[in-house]
């Protein structure tokens, strides 16, 4: 943020933002643990259908004969990311005919797979180290399975539970648009959705799947009371970055704090007033940097102003008044402290009064522009909003955040160079990056010429070092020819373009 090479905005107060993908990770690892039987029935019977063509082709009739309409395949998922857990109960519940029939057809392969035992590794109390080596004990178990109605149901309550979860870790993993705005919306959604666990519709009926959801949610709101249990333990330029979003504001602010987290009318106030302070404060303190500067830029250049104002006329200068005007002018000026149009002279004031912006398409709406063409009208807003807009609530990409997979450096990659790694990480990105189809820069005729320009310069210093070198076989006239068609066609391709 501004400011960072001489001391931390605000001496460092709100420099650490914690990740919020790594928070909900930790969320629903919390209650997945609840869930570990009902899932395991169900990977095994997707691993079963997975294992070969022939029982794949079998499912397929299965899902035919039940006239089941979906289409998708059955996916299996890495244990160790949730959000690929999530997506396999999604598509396997809407499969659940096919698994059904599956299981009720007699002496069927299915069946007798799911009897069988597999090997599975003991629980990870303590390692045992025999030569330097750890090993884990390993013991034969059943199979867990085939799912029966309950496994289903909480599948069904889980994978709707688990929607807001992955639509926000889909949101806050963004990397081509901001997402820090995004935040409080983000853990109130959170918050509420963990609170829908306690205050179901229906009565209460002590029933196993309604008591493993309530344990699931107790240990869920408890990971999410130690990291967001308040407005104080999150970060405030969160709040910040919401307020600096015209199509939300400080309004919007006071609205979820009383609609959706339903806080007294008092405590709204005052956390709407900290906020308000908190933006002022920044403001100022961008407003005096930029004013400084400005000021420096103003002393580089008084040399030149010196000499282009010696050359105007006298008819130009501006006089400083006196007398009965420069009375009139204070007298205005204290009447205008003394009035309601000094509440309004701050920027801040005049940004939240301001209409709120409406656009038609909210989701396509683009606040960079916005603040860019806005810029002149609130000079110091704008500053402060390219720095706060620019906090990055993800450390990672979500693909990543989930995974514990190896990430090791073999000798091969750690011998690269750091610019051959930077090329192939940027190369990496813009491969699996979506295009940007809101970039559509067409150069002007002043732009072709400033290029063409560039590649004149360019060929004269190649020219220059070609006759500087010692004399050299005659296939360096063509090569030279070649690097001046080549430069030719480039201006050319340009300027059609």
């Amino acid at each position: 943020m501004l400011g960072w090479e001489k001391q931390p905005v605000l001496g460092g107060k709100y420099l650490h933002v914690m990740c919020l993908a790594h928070i909900l990770n930790i969320i629903v690892r919390s209650g997945l643990k609840m869930m570990e039987k009902s899932i395991a029935s169900i990977r095994n019977a997707i691993r079963y259908v997975r294992s070969s063509g022939q029982r794949l082709e079998a499912f397929k009739k299965c899902a035919e004969n039940e006239k089941v309409e979906s289409k998708k395949v059955c996916i299996l998922d890495v244990p160790t990311r949730w959000n690929s857990t999530f997506l396999m109960l999604e598509t396997a519940l809407q499969l659940r005919k096919a698994f059904d029939r599956m299981a009720d057809e007699e002496d069927t392969k299915y069946t007798r797979y799911l009897d069988e035992e597999e090997d599975i590794d003991g629980e990870v109390d303590e390692l045992q180290v025999v030569g330097g080596s750890d090993s884990r004990k390993k013991h034969k178990t059943k199979r867990v399975g085939p799912p029966v109605k309950e496994d289903w149901e909480k599948a069904a309550v889980f994978v709707r539970f688990l929607k807001v979860f992955y639509d926000v870790t889909m949101r806050i993993s963004a990397s081509n648009h901001p997402t820090s705005w995004k935040a409080f919306h983000d853990i109130v959604a959170i918050k509420s959705e963990i609170d829908e666990l306690f205050n179901k519709p229906y009565d209460f009926t002590g029933s196993e799947t309604e008591m493993i959801l309530f344990d699931m949610a107790v240990k869920m709101r408890g990971k999410f009371d130690k990291y967001f249990g308040s407005l104080e333990d999150c970060n405030q330029l969160l709040f910040i970055a919401l307020v600096l979003n015209p199509r939300f504001k400080i309004r919007n602010f006071e609205s979820i704090c009383n609609k959706w987290l339903k806080m007294k009318s008092d405590d709204i106030k005052k956390k709407s007033a900290e906020v308000k302070e908190l933006l002022v404060a920044l403001c100022d303190l961008y407003s005096s940097s930029l004013m400084s500067s400005k000021a420096g830029n103003g002393k580089a250049r008084s040399g030149e102003s010196s000499i282009s104002q010696g050359s105007k006329s006298s008819s130009k200068r501006t006089v400083e008044p006196t007398g009965k005007i420069a009375d009139m002018e204070q007298d205005w000026e204290k009447e205008l402290e003394n009035s309601d149009e000094a509440v309004i002279a701050h920027e801040v004031d005049r940004y939240l009064l301001d209409p709120i912006e409406k656009p038609a398409i909210p989701h396509k709406w683009d606040i960079l522009e916005w603040w860019k063409l806005n810029g002149a009208k609130y000079p110091n807003l704008a500053a402060l909003a390219k720095d706060v807009l620019a906090i990055q609530v993800s450390t990672v990409a979500s693909e990543s955040c989930f995974s514990t997979g190896r990430r090791v450096i073999d000798p091969l990659r750690s011998s690269l160079t750091p610019k051959t790694v930077e090329a192939l990480i940027c190369y990496q990105n813009w491969i699996r990056s979506e295009s940007i189809h809101n970039i559509q820069y067409v150069p002007s005729i002043k732009d072709i010429e400033f290029y063409e320009s560039v590649e004149d310069e360019h060929a004269r210093e190649e020219g220059a070092s070609t006759i500087d070198q010692p004399e050299m076989p005659s296939t360096s006239k063509s090569s030279k020819a070649s690097k001046n068609s080549r430069v030719g066609n480039a201006g050319k391709s340009k300027a059609a373009k």
